[in-house]
């Protein structure tokens, strides 16, 4: 999952600024903390789901609704 988010993170992004770019590895950082080595081909929507729901009260909602929309 990581890799995957790394590589949307270097090459996905084209023609968005460095702090844009910041931001989104921010939001997308305590999200992959707890699921970045979970394989892609095995992740599930139950999976980030119950991942958010770890986050939800350290994080803002606004915060994690961009997390999981960038997956």
């Amino acid at each position: 999952m990581r890799e995957a988010v790394d590589d949307w993170l270097r090459e996905g992004l084209d023609g968005t600024s460095e702090p844009t770019r910041a931001l989104y590895e921010g939001f997308l950082g305590p999200l992959l903390e707890v699921i970045g080595a979970r394989p892609l081909r095995v992740l599930s929507a139950g999976n980030v789901r119950l991942s958010l729901g770890q986050l939800v009260a350290r994080y803002s909602t606004p915060s994690l609704q961009i997390a999981r929309n960038s997956l």
